[in-house]
């Protein structure tokens, strides 16, 4: 199987940087979590045995945890000494920086098979697990968390986009579920129909309504 690589990604073109790390061995696993925010509806006065329920508020990026292993400690090394491991992933560092004029987190891309993320590093973890004679650390396991960007970027991206923006009338039984499969490729991506319209709860959509469905970034134009 190919090796996961990790690059930096350019949100407004939508196309990979320069910068790129190919991992040196494949994770074992990752886990993927996702959710949303709820706020609380209660009965309101003097209706204190009314029925209490949640209202969907937000839905919260996804966050991807992996853990890689990194190794450059070999039993004869060329010239005798080997290299210090944290040579090899010093690139991830780059990406817990913020871009000067931006004032933002350096967005990055992960690859590996059918999985495709795009976010920001949270938080890097680094465990060195084997030093050479002189104390250089030749043996690490990195702990990454990635957040998601945005809806878009979730792990099941959209097989396509629409070319430019368009609008649909909603009928009987559309829900924003079916509305993204249809137009985008994958449910998942809801959220960005949602934001454009300002829907705050996609369980309630007026029959009749328009609805505004924006291109994806990285669709044609």
């Amino acid at each position: 199987m190919e090796k996961a690589i990790i690059c930096s990604y350019d949100y407004e073109t939508g196309r990979d940087g320069t910068e790129k790390l190919t991992v040196q061995f494949n994770p074992e696993s990752y886990s993927i979590r996702s959710g949303n925010r709820y706020g609380e509806e209660t009965g309101g006065i003097g209706q204190q045995d009314a029925g209490s329920g949640y209202q969907f508020l937000t839905g919260q990026p996804a966050i991807l945890s992996v853990e890689l292993l990194f190794d450059t400690y070999r039993r004869n090394p060329p010239g005798g000494k080997n290299p210090d491991v944290r040579e090899r992933f010093g690139l991830l560092r780059t990406f817990l920086r913020t871009e000067p004029e931006k004032h933002t987190p350096l967005p990055l891309k992960f690859s590996w098979g059918s999985l495709v993320f795009v976010g920001v590093v949270t938080q890097m973890q680094e465990t060195y697990t084997m030093f050479s004679e002189s104390g250089i650390p030749v043996r690490a396991r990195l702990s990454l968390s990635i957040q998601g960007s945005r809806a878009e970027d979730l792990p099941k991206r959209a097989t396509h986009s629409p070319d430019r923006t368009k609008l649909r009338t909603v009928v009987q039984r559309d829900t924003l579920w079916n509305l993204a499969e249809r137009e985008y490729g994958s449910a998942e991506v809801w959220r960005v129909i949602a934001r454009a319209n300002g829907i705050e709860n996609p369980r309630k959509l007026p029959q009749a309504q328009q609805l505004v469905l924006p291109a994806l970034p990285g669709g044609k134009e």
